[in-house]
């Protein structure tokens, strides 16, 4: 690429001006591969949103062909993922960027690893919900709220890449929800327990999975607050704490 840059120059350009030439044309050229797998990481966010959605549907229907169509979507979810991935070690290597746009990028492959994570428990949950047999009687109540409170999770993180709102403030938000479907998740176990049945085990895994789901998309929201504001937190029962430096 260099060779290439100085054939646009004569003779009698200095070596100064040559080398400012393609310093400048490398900035642009790495800010294009950045700009690029910043707009991939948001189809793989968007492809990710548009799943959840449909399996919310099989939710709010009861209708265990939306989850057999859920299931569909997982190679396509793992081959986006690995490209992405494979688009964020080029561009790290290639690009070489540094201050913010590092934090940034680091902190949205690892969001995107994290959601990653909660569509592989994605899949597990739905196929547990496939396999009860007495569909429409089979589900509780509360667990079905739980699912519900799931997915509010997953749409206000994913909110929270795109809407120009105070971020740690939404996470504080974020964090209330999830300690939620943890005492959901603590009443509905108590209940299950008193009676073993093989509905009763895969209730549990339902439930088991489903805070699994909760757990990844928080840790999401955490990420993708240290990507786009560079602060770094956790949740810590139902409130979001900033690590110490990072105030």
């Amino acid at each position: 690429a260099k060779n290439i840059a100085f054939l646009k120059f004569s003779k009698r350009s200095s070596a100064l001006e040559r080398v400012e030439w393609i310093e400048v044309g490398n900035v642009t050229l790495a800010k294009r591969w950045v700009e690029e797998y910043e707009k991939n990481w948001t189809r793989f966010l968007r492809f990710q949103e548009g799943v959840f959605n449909e399996w919310f549907e099989g939710i709010e229907n009861l209708d265990r062909k939306v989850f057999e169509k859920v299931l569909s979507y997982f190679d396509q979810i793992c081959n986006y993922y690995v490209e992405l991935t494979r688009d964020f070690i080029t561009t790290m290597a290639v690009a070489s960027p540094m201050g913010q746009e590092v934090r940034k990028m680091l902190g949205m492959q690892n969001a995107a690893g994290k959601g990653f994570n909660a569509m592989m428990t994605l899949e597990k949950v739905s196929k547990v919900f496939c396999e009860l047999s007495e569909f429409y009687t089979s589900i509780p109540g509360d667990v079905i709220k739980m699912a519900k409170t799931v997915y509010q999770i997953h749409d206000h993180v994913v909110s929270l890449a795109f809407c120009k709102t105070n971020k740690v403030k939404e996470m504080s938000t974020i964090c209330s929800t999830d300690n939620r479907v943890d005492m959901y998740k603590q009443a509905i176990l108590s209940e299950l327990l008193k009676n073993e049945t093989e509905k009763s085990q895969k209730l549990f895994k339902i439930v088991n999975y489903l805070e699994e789901i909760g757990d990844a998309c928080t840790a999401m929201g955490c990420e993708i607050v240290f990507a786009l504001e560079g602060t770094q937190g956790f949740c810590h029962n139902d409130s979001y704490r900033i690590l110490e430096g990072n105030r």
